[in-house]
């Protein structure tokens, strides 16, 4: 397999293990620089309880632990290599209680058939139809598409400039090497837990904000929530990505029948629909 981790650094200078150098870079760039993750209406204060589904290698919860003080994150990553690398993060998330947790979570407890991506860590998945691992030509072409509305936001600024140089034939060619690079994968048997578990387990009576990034079971990780437990979440940040129906809306419906105000970020800030939560 290869080393498991490897220790870069954060453009502000920050030691971080990834698995991939330049893909910790784009993501820093989409949650610290691009605010990705931010909306007036989402509030993080001193003392919150934050629960990050879906946590990769931990630069939500580098985020997060920036903004406020003495706080309770609860962090979920599947992949064991991943993991690896969030565990080797936490001392970055100084002044707060980290308690990590190397399961996925679900609509039921047991366990689950990930495709690990190790080239887009991030984009690892339970449903490798909507990833770069399908190979089919419509998937192959809306990854192409993917990729090239990537390369408007490569973080390294003049490799940034010389892709937009490229004549449109050329730039092509190099999305669809991209695409077949990303494409690399490795099947994982991985534990599900579902959010009441959870909750009951750590005696939780509030969730101050529950981020959910788990590349299409975002409405099973909902699901996996009983309703008496509803009323103790009090934020939610959802991304969603495509599956069958209209995800986005499935999300949306669910939050605002159990009490909830939906707003949609900007998607020019995000390519993935994000949904903002919060109570009426």
């Amino acid at each position: 397999m290869g080393r498991q981790t490897t220790l870069g650094k954060l453009p502000d200078g920050t030691p971080f293990h990834c698995i991939n150098k330049m893909e910790m870079l784009f993501c820093y760039k989409e949650i610290f620089n691009s605010g990705a993750y931010e909306s007036s209406r989402i509030k993080i204060s001193d003392g919150d309880i934050i629960l990050d589904v879906g946590a990769n290698i931990g630069l939500f919860l580098l985020y997060v632990s920036r903004r406020a003080a003495n706080c309770t994150l609860y962090a979920f990553e599947p992949i064991p290599r991943i993991f690896s690398a969030l565990s080797q993060n936490t001392p970055s998330f100084k002044g707060h209680d980290v308690r990590l947790f190397c399961c996925g979570l679900s609509d039921r407890a047991g366990e689950a058939t990930f495709t690990f991506l190790r080239n887009v860590t991030a984009r690892s998945t339970m449903f490798p139809e909507q990833s770069p691992a399908d190979t089919s030509p419509q998937s192959r072409e809306r990854e192409l598409g993917f990729m090239l509305q990537t390369f408007k936001q490569v973080p390294n600024a003049p490799l940034r400039w010389s892709l937009a140089a490229l004549p449109s034939f050329a730039r092509r060619r190099v999305a669809n090497g991209l695409v077949k690079f990303h494409a690399k994968k490795r099947r994982i048997k991985c534990p599900l837990k579902t959010l009441s578990q959870i909750i009951d387990e750590n005696q939780l009576q509030r969730i101050d904000l529950l981020k959910i990034d788990v590349e299409g079971a975002e409405r099973d990780v909902l699901r996996g929530v009983r309703e008496e437990h509803w009323p103790f979440i009090h934020q939610l940040i959802v991304e969603t990505h495509p599956g069958p129906g209209d995800v986005l809306s499935d999300v949306r419906s669910a939050l605002e029948n159990r009490g909830f105000r939906t707003v949609v970020a900007d998607q020019t800030l995000h390519p993935a629909p994000t949904v903002f939560a919060t109570r009426v």
